[in-house]
C-alpha cells in the first residue's frame, strides 16, 4: 500500500511540476528534522539487517559454517583493517 502511495505521488510530480514546488514549499520547515530519520531508514545497519535476516531464516544458521564463501580484501593499507580481523 505505501509503495503505492508513493508511486502515485511520483507521477503527480513528474506531471504537474508547480506541485513539486508546491511540496517543497510545505515541507521547507520540516525537512531538517525529517532528513535524518530517512537517511536512517533508507539505510539500515548492519546489526538491524542481520537481524531481520536471522529472524527471518534460523535453518540458514545451523548451515552456516559449511557454506563455502569468499572474501575480497583491498589491497595494501585499506585492507590492513579487514585482514586483521579475518585473521
Amino acid at each position: 500500500m505505501q509503495r503505492r502511495v508513493i508511486a502515485l505521488l511520483r507521477r503527480l510530480v513528474r506531471r504537474f511540476p508547480w506541485l513539486r514546488r508546491q511540496l517543497l514549499r510545505l515541507l521547507a520547515p520540516v525537512l531538517p528534522m525529517l532528513s535524518p530519520r530517512i537517511a536512517e531508514a533508507a539505510t539500515p545497519t548492519y546489526a538491524a539487517w542481520f537481524e531481520r535476516w536471522q529472524a527471518a531464516r534460523p535453518d540458514l544458521l545451523a548451515d552456516a559454517p559449511a557454506l563455502p564463501f569468499l572474501v575480497l580484501v583491498a589491497p595494501g593499507p585499506a585492507g590492513a583493517p579487514t585482514r586483521a580481523a579475518l585473521a
